[in-house]
């Protein structure tokens, strides 16, 4: 759905929240954000740095902690539903875990025989299988053995399968509704941003992908979701917020491009955005949804 139009806006910012506040100004060019909730802290990566910190601890309060480094170029990070780090990591081109004493191994390195590109999303999906994106980086002169982007879905014994490719967009990242039932996946077909669904069944396969909206313009399409299935987009000028039918449900203006989005807090209702330059965070309505 195109969302050339305003249309109806729900609002999604919590009463009294003007706009994204600066959690810190030296906090700045994260790749991906998560939330911990056995730490109760905030978990970043920067590719650019190859490194992974703890934000927001008990133990540092608003002072980085460093958790990793080096730490393989990570591009983004997602917890298993037993509490361990997964990193796409885009140095080794592999899907890595990491448990609570810093013990790693890699849990997905390629589909078909073939290495990974650059895995640059993960989540975990309804059986609590990682799910990934993987697609080629500008920066990475190595000669590429999989040559077309795509989603993949973990299955057992650290094999992957294929259920989305890159004929709609090439893929950005990826994010599961609360009813676990469709998994959105933002890609870009030339110079448009978009987001697709895919409806899902956790014993079957995903059907052909819709057309959820069209954004249009740039960014980097990171996605999140909240507890009332809206889907909220880091596009160019902050973050477009989509109601559960594809429909704007509000725009949330942020000072500069948003590279990566977590839900987090004591509540949930906490919504980070990294910056080039800060961290920032809004308070919102409805926590994010449990991933």
């Amino acid at each position: 759905m195109s969302l050339g139009g305003c249309g109806a806006s729900v609002a999604v910012r919590a009463s009294g929240a003007a706009g994204f506040a600066v959690v810190g100004r030296e906090l700045g060019g994260f790749s991906a954000l998560v939330w911990d909730p056995v730490g109760d802290e905030l978990v970043a990566a920067s590719r650019a740095q190859d490194r992974l910190v703890r934000l927001l601890s008990r133990d540092a309060g608003d002072e980085p902690l460093l958790f990793l480094e080096p730490a393989q170029r990570p591009a983004a990070l997602a917890f298993d539903r037993a509490g361990r780090l997964l990193v796409a990591e885009t140095a080794s081109r592999a899907l890595a875990r990491y448990d609570r004493r810093g013990g790693r191994q890699v849990i997905a390195w390629g589909f078909d025989g073939r290495r990974f590109g650059g895995p640059r999303a993960v989540a975990i999906g309804p059986d609590g299988e990682p799910w990934l994106v993987d697609a080629r980086w500008p920066d990475d002169e190595r000669a590429a053995e999989l040559r077309e982007a795509g989603v993949y879905r973990g299955v057992a014994d650290g094999q992957v399968v294929r259920v989305l490719g890159d004929d709609q967009g090439e893929p950005r990242a990826l994010a599961f509704a609360p009813d676990e039932r469709t998994v959105f996946v933002s890609a870009v077909a030339g110079d448009r941003l978009r987001v697709l669904a895919l409806d899902w069944a956790p014993a079957g396969t995903p059907v052909r992908p819709r057309r959820f909206a069209e954004l249009g313009g740039s960014g980097s399409g990171a996605l999140a979701v909240d507890a009332r299935g809206h889907v909220f987009v880091a596009t160019g000028d902050g973050v477009t917020v989509l109601d559960p039918s594809g429909d704007l449900a509000e725009r949330l203006p942020a000072p500069e491009p948003v590279l990566a989005l977590a839900f987090g807090g004591e509540t949930g209702r906490r919504l980070f955005a990294a910056g080039a330059t800060a961290l920032y965070v809004l308070e919102v309505r409805w926590p994010g949804a449990r991933r």
